[in-house]
């Protein structure tokens, strides 16, 4: 995901607006359970995870998808890890990408082949606080963006929305995914169709 320096952000999330995106989310199916494997590789970035998860948890129920967090310890290994586990990696910008060529800073990236993807705390960090947005918030919501790359693989960016090119949260229209986005991870998961038969746009 590229994001440039010019992302326009809001304010942080009011407590009115997080318990609202949490009454108007649609009950996650317990048979759709996305694993997402988290190693906190980033300087600062702990305090903030839990906001992450929250808001990250948030944006995929409302499509009735529900995300089982779970430390490398709670999984089998590496090796054996299918495709209902995704590996989050929260790390800081210059210790992974410096082999990205890009013109502008990213705050995350996903390998689908790999089922990886990697968030950049620090760049996450530095952008909502320029904005006065809660860290963990924005976080959670590039770390939904970049874990719908490795499930879509095929579906690019969106004009708006979660998957949006550029993120520009607004407090008073939540990032949410499309009705399209939505069927299309719901089937992703539940095994109605194949990566190669995925083809938003």
């Amino acid at each position: 995901m590229r994001i440039a320096t010019t992302v326009v952000c809001a304010l942080a999330l009011s407590p009115a607006l997080a318990l609202s995106a949490h009454l108007n989310a649609r009950a996650a199916d317990p048979g759709l359970t996305l694993n997402v494997v988290v190693s906190d590789r980033s300087t600062a970035g702990g305090a903030a995870l839990g906001t992450a998860r929250t808001r990250a948890d948030y944006v995929f129920a409302d499509v009735g998808i529900r995300i089982a967090w779970m430390t490398p310890g709670q999984t089998p290994a590496i090796a054996n890890i299918g495709e209902r586990y995704i590996q989050l990696v929260v790390t800081d910008g210059a210790r992974v990408d410096q082999g990205v060529p890009s013109r502008d800073p990213i705050l995350g990236f996903a390998i689908p082949s790999a089922n990886r993807v990697y968030v950049y705390y620090d760049r996450v960090e530095t952008l909502a606080l320029r904005r006065n947005i809660q860290p963990g918030w924005f976080l959670g919501v590039v770390i939904a963006h970049e874990l719908t790359h490795v499930l879509l693989p095929e579906s690019g960016h969106t004009p708006t929305g979660v998957m949006a090119s550029v993120l520009a949260p607004d407090p008073k229209e939540p990032l949410t995914f499309t009705d399209d986005e939505g069927r299309a991870l719901r089937a992703r998961l539940s095994g109605e169709t194949t990566l190669a038969r995925l083809g938003i746009r």
